[in-house]
């Protein structure tokens, strides 16, 4: 059975994940493919989540490591600790109550192997309710696989972690580059996929391979549940998220005397947003149609607009 294992590390981080722990790592062992290496990095589990991931380490073949930490240090400096600590150049990100399909890793395996440039791979996932039911399909809304550009990536911010491949070699060196040099990390995984987009090679695919599970908890689906007209109030708070990506990129290049995209323009244009919306200036929205390309997409323009009408004092 030795060709049913793959040199591939999984980093999972765990805090307080008792409920769904199981069942998420039931779906890994039970891939057609297997990594042979499972890396947990707990942040300071106060429940029964390392009595169960001991139980595991006792009695599964393949190399199940746990790192236990005593201080809570966030799940983006975990999970960046986790990745350092691989022994495997191919990482599967995971979070701790999801569930993988059978032939995630068989399918991964085989993409970067079809694309020899790809260095981060994003999949599309369904989200399911704590009974394992989909409550949403396409919750990525991939249409195709193709690589991502600088400009698409900037547009969209929600790349959550537990859909990620990377190749390790590609992007660890800037990664702790960055930390050591105090750039601010708004997350880890839409950092990683800025790193993928800096090496030419980060790839998605519409291929559903995990079940995102939704159990009322997840801040990152929190975050990305549509604002729609909720409010000019959820809509700034909506752009202040995106800046943090624009800080990011803007830090980036400040710091390295590098360039990979105009992006003061994308942080001018949150500003004016933010500005039309917390005054219900209709004036100032139809002026800033000029700067329509540095939106994340037209109808989050026009819908800016439908706002300052609805909630106009």
């Amino acid at each position: 059975m030795k060709d049913k294992y793959i040199d591939a590390t999984v980093v999972m981080g765990t805090y307080n994940g008792e409920l769904f722990l199981k069942k998420q790592i039931e779906s890994i062992l039970s891939q057609t493919l297997i990594p042979k290496e499972i890396l947990v990095v707990d942040d300071g589990s106060t429940d029964n989540t390392r009595k169960i991931l001991k139980e595991y380490a006792k009695n599964t073949d393949i190399e199940f490591r746990l790192i236990f930490r005593k201080k809570n240090i966030g799940y983006i400096k975990n999970f960046i600790d986790g990745i350092n600590r691989s022994r495997y150049d191919l990482i599967f990100l995971s979070d701790q109550d999801d569930e993988w399909l059978p032939k995630k890793v068989e399918y991964t395996v085989g993409f970067f192997d079809r694309v020899p440039d790809c260095v981060v791979l994003h999949s599309n996932t369904n989200i399911i309710d704590s009974q394992g039911c989909i409550i949403s399909k396409n919750a990525q809304k991939y249409i195709k696989s193709k690589k991502i550009s600088m400009t698409t990536l900037l547009k969209k911010v929600n790349y959550p972690g537990m859909a990620l491949a990377l190749r390790k070699s590609a992007i660890i060196s800037k990664l702790n580059q960055w930390c050591l040099d105090n750039i601010e990390l708004p997350t880890h995984d839409w950092t990683i996929c800025f790193l993928g987009v800096i090496n030419n090679g980060f790839y998605i695919t519409d291929e559903v391979l995990t079940l995102r599970r939704f159990t009322g908890n997840n801040v990152a689906l929190k975050l990305e549940r549509p604002l729609l007209l909720s409010g000019t109030e959820n809509r700034i708070n909506g752009i202040v998220l995106y800046e943090k990506y624009y800080n990011l990129v803007n830090d980036v290049q400040n710091k390295y005397n590098t360039y990979y995209i105009n992006i003061q323009g994308y942080l001018q244009n949150a500003k004016l947003r933010k500005t039309y919306l917390g005054n219900y200036s209709f004036h100032l929205w139809q002026k800033n149609f000029r700067n329509i390309l540095y939106y994340p997409s037209i109808k989050s323009y026009f819908t800016d607009g439908i706002l300052i009408s609805k909630w106009k004092k």
